[in-house]
């Protein structure tokens, strides 16, 4: 029974007395349960929803769909779901679980006795038109600063789906689509100390979530350094931060309430922060717990960050120069030198850590020597260090996809074929097993890839790839039952594009 139902064991769940007048919302995660109690997100939007006193919100994961994880309800049983899109990938699912609740799968075939359906996330507030024709509402933006007018209108119209669209169009952060294309300026917190943050989260006895238990705690949102290629650096501006007694008492109280020894931190950019070093010095000598930093910019770390880090347990150090190559770091908007890379990886092993290095590749005017040059350092770290151990050293090798809103959105994505030769020379030459490599299948990339950078027009080819089951095999008999020409993916593009209705800029 635990298998089939791993939410059996939570703590901290919401439970409420449902009566006549409450506003059921289904908090909708098209993945796994694991990697729902793992999202910050999730956790936010939970707590966030059932903070309103006439609010009942529920999970609905994989694992438990088309009924809700606290009392079993049908995902047609209530008033509205929030679904929530963390990447282009998982829209076929998406697709899925509205097809398998029952639900028509075309907003325009759906009348007042279905639930309002909203969808929000980085990937549908950058470009909303791949899922414009499914759903009502599309959020744009982040979350705290809408929810309250969604609970306000859908308290007062949930049953009358013309009457609550009318009531949010031309609101900050809603897209309509029945209404066509128009602008919409995406919602943004403009101070996070006055932001909802939860104290409590969702705690498991026996399902661990993926980064393992700790205390999630956002610091900061946003990041100053707009790398080319980053769509969260982008449709995230401008960075802020929660200040350190606000941090303090969040970490404070959420250990307490959680029974927790160990702090996760959110941030793009952690080290960014203004009072960084004073956050983790005070997790780490203060309350004597572990915790767990995100993957850095290595030109934000020194001797005695890197000291902080193995203090705090931490066991790998994640860091994301991209490229080795100064040529092709201008095109990324970073700006690593080769030695400075190997100075602080030799470093950094020799304080007993891991590494784990994230590179992209597939970059306008990339040569093979900028490809070469990532196992050669990798070589030569090892070498010098005279490490040993299996996967001391762990690459991930991504593609680069142009994403909405960046200023890379105008180049076409490298032919997949020239991307897994690449992906070969480089695994080719790491010094295994001490070192060993994860890549972006580059078929995946090409879907993500026009996915994010579709029109409307995509829409019948996801409901085929739904259908389907997903997938690659799935899409391309989706892509060819619909006739959809791919060549977009691969050529440049200028203005206007299929997401230039949306203002992302603060």
């Amino acid at each position: 029974m635990r298998r089939n139902k791993p939410w059996i064991g939570e703590k901290n769940t919401v439970y409420k007395k449902v009566t006549r007048g409450y506003l059921r919302i289904g908090l909708v995660y098209p993945s796994t349960y694991q990697v729902s109690i793992s999202s910050l997100a999730v956790n936010l939007l939970y707590y966030l929803l059932n903070s309103f006193e006439e609010v009942y919100a529920e999970r609905i994961v994989f694992e438990s769909s088309p009924k809700s994880i606290e009392t079993g309800s049908h995902m047609r049983e209530f008033d509205a779901l929030l679904f929530s899109a963390h990447f282009e990938l998982v829209y076929p699912d998406i697709l899925k679980m509205i097809r398998e609740a029952g639900i028509p799968l075309y907003a325009r075939d759906r009348g007042n006795e279905y639930p309002i359906l909203v969808v929000g996330g980085p990937a549908v507030s950058a470009n909303p038109e791949p899922l414009a024709d499914f759903f009502d509402v599309i959020v744009v933006g982040e979350a705290e600063p809408v929810i309250p007018k969604l609970v306000e209108s859908l308290l007062e119209y949930h049953d009358d789906k013309r009457k609550l669209l009318e009531e949010l169009f031309g609101e900050e952060g809603f897209y309509i689509p029945v209404y066509g294309k128009h602008v919409v300026r995406k919602a943004w917190v403009r101070d996070l100390d006055d932001a909802f943050h939860p104290i409590e989260e969702i705690q498991n006895i026996d399902v661990e979530p993926i980064y393992g238990r700790g205390y999630m705690v956002e610091v900061s949102r946003g990041c100053f350094r707009r790398c080319r290629f980053c769509l969260e650096g982008h449709v995230m501006l401008p960075k802020r931060d929660r200040s350190f007694p606000k941090v303090k008492r969040l970490v404070e109280e959420g250990l307490e309430a959680n029974s927790l020894k160990r702090v996760i931190f959110y941030s793009l950019s952690f080290f960014d922060h203004r009072d960084a070093d004073r956050i983790l010095e005070y997790v780490v000598e203060d309350l004597g717990v572990e915790a767990s930093i995100p993957s850095l910019r290595p030109d934000t770390l020194n001797d005695y960050r890197l000291e902080l880090i193995v203090r705090a347990g931490q066991k790998t150090l994640t860091i994301a120069p991209e490229t080795l190559s100064p040529r092709i770091a201008r095109v990324l908007g970073k700006g690593f030198t080769y030695d400075y890379i190997r100075e602080l990886s030799v470093k950094a092993l020799s304080m007993g850590l891991k590494i784990k290095y994230y590179f992209i590749i597939g970059v306008p005017g990339e040569k093979r020597e900028d490809i070469e040059a990532i196992p050669r350092l990798v070589n030569q770290v090892v070498k010098e260090t005279g490490i040993r151990a299996s996967e001391s050293i762990r690459l991930s090798v991504n593609p680069l996809i142009p994403k909405p809103h960046t200023p890379l959105q105008t180049i076409g994505l490298e032919d997949p074929g020239i991307l897994r030769e690449k992906m070969k020379l480089i695994e080719k030459g790491l010094p295994k097993p001490v070192a060993v490599m994860d890549s972006y299948p580059p078929k995946w990339a090409v879907i993500q890839a026009a996915i994010a950078l579709a029109d409307r027009s995509i829409s019948k080819t996801l409901a085929e790839w739904s259908m389907l089951g997903g997938g690659l095999g799935a899409w391309r008999r989706a892509v060819k039952r619909t006739n959809y020409s791919l060549d977009y993916v691969f050529r440049s593009r200028t203005p206007p594009y299929p997401w230039s209705h949306i203002v992302v800029s603060p």
